[in-house]
């Protein structure tokens, strides 16, 4: 920034006309000084940096509180003259003969010993009584805004929550449509093997970016948490039959026989699954070259004398997974439930895992703790609400399937509803194929006309949750109006809002989560429709 960019001439103008030029700037009459009240600083300086005008709320942020001198220069202020030499407002050029006024905005950053102060400045330059008058409209955050700067990044991490659960709904859609039209294509007995290799790659990168998106939905907090009495070491037990066939086998599972007298855990089965996993891959990453993954069953009781403001009192059910890897420093401990925190190579996480599960932990009613060295292996301690209600045989929400092997062909006629035309498409096409007859509706109000003409001819609806106007959870309560028996499966985006009234859900066959491939689409209706065959024969 030059020190004067306007050199001044025999005719240069009194401060008094400077003031007055600057009131004609605000649009202001002798007398008038609104601009004392106005939280923002204002001030206007002419071409040689003299300062002309700066209201109260200036002074108290440059400094200059009762000690200004109009017609000295900003170098008064240290402060002030490290703004607008941050500024660069000699870059701001308006000829004088167009008589019209050039703007910028910009955040700036200022220093006040250890201080710091972030500020937007408005800045403007226009000629008044020929020369430049620089008006800077500033307002900043000091470092005593602590709790509104928290509030502020609140809310915005609400906003980026709502945006992600949208785009993450609308992907599955999409996800949706391509799974089952690859599913569709591989069908095809005479496809060349050059060909279906392809696909099946395709088919593999559409399921890795469905796994992606149940992260993204997790993280925005968008998935809908439905606890029920869970017997968690069968849980563990499934994990293990996975984690046995699909990871290094240098890796030893262990898997002692929990206590006889464990208690059942409150939470939501599909989640706390996911939990299990991220933890267990995140211990296969940490033995590269092998180890022992073990895990644990106890159950814990918590006096008031033992709370802390992470423990909780009463009974809880201990999950314990621990491995023999490389450990953690305890600067990583530190941020470890942090979103988007790795210490893996770039493209070997996004970060998302842990904080994920510790996040689903925490929104079913318990929390997580963390052991671990360099070079000493890890140990999470996972505790979960216990329940005395007694472990269902299934839990509600899963969606019924048919024994393994058995025929997924239909004669049924099904009401297909759902808004995203290319799911629908993709659906007919896959029941169709399969020999079911399938009537289509892209809304609620459509579904409800179409059943009624069918006159009882519908034998299965498969449902949209998230559809606008009339969502699914209405359209449901409507369907149930005109026949209570008929089953409904539910086909969820995974963002989807629990009804007002939680009867609806129970009113549901079941919830079939997008993006579903074929064989899954057609166990789960396969599984109803027979069970609905086999209930109406015994009675």
């Amino acid at each position: 920034m030059n020190d004067s960019p306007d050199k001044p001439t025999s005719g240069d103008m009194a401060l008094t006309g400077y003031v007055n030029a600057l009131r004609e700037v605000f649009g202001l009459t002798a007398g008038e000084h609104w601009c004392e009240l106005v939280p923002d600083g204002i001030l206007c300086l002419d071409g040689q940096w003299r300062l002309l005008f700066l209201n109260r709320a200036a002074q108290e942020m440059f400094g200059l509180e009762g000690n200004v001198v109009i017609g000295e220069t900003a170098r008064r202020s240290a402060l002030l003259w490290g703004l607008l030499q941050e500024l660069h407002l000699d870059s701001l050029v308006v000829p004088e003969q167009q008589r019209g006024t050039q703007h910028q905005v910009r955040g700036v950053t200022l220093r006040r010993g250890n201080d710091r102060q972030v500020v937007e400045v408005s800045a403007s330059v226009s000629w008044r009584g020929g020369r430049r008058v620089f008006t800077l409209v500033t307002r900043g955050q000091t470092p005593n805004s602590g709790e509104q700067q928290a509030l502020y990044q609140s809310q915005k991490r609400q906003v980026i929550g709502a945006l992600a659960g949208g785009i993450a709904h609308d992907f599955n859609n999409i996800l949706t449509a391509i799974i089952g039209n690859l599913d569709l294509v591989l069908s095809e007995e005479d496809l060349p093997m050059l060909s279906r290799q392809s696909l099946l790659q395709a088919l593999e990168s559409a399921r890795r970016g469905a796994e992606l998106n149940t992260k993204l939905l997790a993280f925005s907090r968008q998935t809908d948490v439905h606890p029920v009495a869970v017997d968690v070491a069968r849980l563990i037990e499934e994990t293990v039959f996975i984690l046995r066939r699909s990871i290094d086998p240098r890796v030893r599972i262990k898997f002692p026989a929990p206590p006889a007298d464990l208690w059942p855990a409150w939470v939501d089965e599909g989640q706390f699954m996911q939990v299990l996993m991220n933890l267990c891959l995140n211990a296969r990453d940490a033995m590269p070259k092998g180890g022992d993954l073990s895990f644990k069953l106890a159950n814990r009781v918590f006096a008031a004398s033992e709370a802390t403001p992470l423990r909780q009192t009463g009974e809880f059910v201990q999950v314990i997974v621990a491995d023999t890897g490389v450990g953690m420093t305890p600067e990583v401990l530190e941020r470890l439930f942090e979103p988007y925190f790795t210490t893996k190579e770039f493209g070997r996480g996004a970060g998302l895992g842990l904080s994920i599960a510790n996040h689903v932990v925490v929104e079913n009613g318990g929390w997580m703790e963390v052991e671990s060295e360099p070079d000493k292996g890890s140990r999470f301690h996972i505790f979960l609400p216990r329940t005395r209600t007694a472990v269902a045989a299934a839990t509600a929400r899963a969606a019924p399937r048919a024994a393994s092997g058995a025929v997924l062909e239909g004669k049924e006629t099904v009401l297909l509803v759902d808004d995203e035309q290319s799911v629908r498409t993709v659906v007919h096409a896959v029941l169709s194929y399969r020999g079911y007859t399938v009537t289509d509706a892209s809304d609620g109000a459509e579904a409800l006309e179409k059943f009624r003409e069918a006159r009882g001819a519908i034998q299965l609806v498969l449902l949209d949750i998230q559809m606008p106007e009339m969502n699914g959870w209405d359209t449901l309560d409507r369907i149930r109006e005109l026949d209570p028996d008929v089953p409904v499966l539910l086909l969820s985006g995974g963002a989807s809002d629990p009804p007002a009234d939680r009867t609806s859900q129970n009113e549901a066959a079941g919830i079939l989560h997008k993006p579903f491939a074929s064989a899954e689409l057609l166990r789960a209706i396969r599984g109803i429709l027979d069970q609905t065959e086999s209930q109406g024969q015994s009675d």
